[in-house]
């Protein structure tokens, strides 16, 4: 490789929990980016080509794992809303409680409101 050259050899692997999202194997080759005249230019674009080359497609390529990971846990949520849910087994050996002496069994009436406190200085109770 010549004194005045540049160059990155790269391999990055990116996992998603077990899924393998990019694997990318490369190198980046600047000729003459040691050049005293390329210095100041090197200095500047170095960065700017690290950023397209390696890191926005990697983000890319991350972005789109990611946005499949939303859509499958998005179907996911969706199929358990859609499905109803399973009704309690039927026991056919349950009977009902019967009173033991043969009447039917009904429940005491329940007033809705509470009772209204006595009126100060009166003794009879307010009308209902």
């Amino acid at each position: 490789m010549p004194e005045d050259t540049v160059r990155l050899a790269y391999e990055l692997v990116l996992h998603g929990g077990r899924e393998e999202v990019v694997r990318v194997k490369s190198q980046l080759v600047l000729p003459l980016a040691l050049a005293v005249e390329n210095l100041p230019q090197t200095d500047v674009t170095f960065p700017e080509l690290l950023d397209q080359v390696i890191v926005r497609p990697v983000v890319a390529k991350f972005r789109a794992f990611l946005q499949r990971c939303f859509a499958a846990a998005e179907a996911a949520t969706q199929e358990e809303a859609a499905e109803p849910p399973a009704p309690p087994p039927a026991n056919p050996e349950y009977k009902r409680p019967q009173p033991t002496h043969g009447a039917p069994f009904t429940l005491p009436e329940v007033e809705s409101r509470p009772p209204l406190p006595p009126r100060p200085g009166h003794t009879k109770d307010w009308p209902k």
